[in-house]
């Protein structure tokens, strides 16, 4: 099993701290849910704070994600809305 990325641990930029696919613990989802606006649907969390990306020379947002699977909570980077395919920024 993996190692669990904890709330308690981290400092800094979210993306300094978490690789796509790394677990993190439910503290950090929890910290997510009552600080940040966020969209939870389909096993899946995205906090609403966009980062401007351009793909084919068209303006696009993406969202620091996180999905739900059979291990717990992972980060899937930063994902296109509702999507869970990390886009490189």
């Amino acid at each position: 099993m993996k190692k669990v990325k904890t709330y308690q641990a981290w400092e800094g930029d979210i993306n300094d701290y978490l690789q796509v696919g790394d677990l993190v613990d439910f503290q950090m989802i929890a910290y997510f849910l009552r600080s940040l606006p966020v969209v939870c649907e389909n096993d899946i969390i995205q906090i609403m704070q966009p980062i401007k990306v351009y793909i084919d020379r068209k303006r696009e947002y993406v969202y620091p994600t996180f999905m739900q699977t059979e291990e717990g909570w992972a980060y899937a980077g930063n994902c296109l809305k509702g999507e869970t395919k990390n886009i490189e920024i």
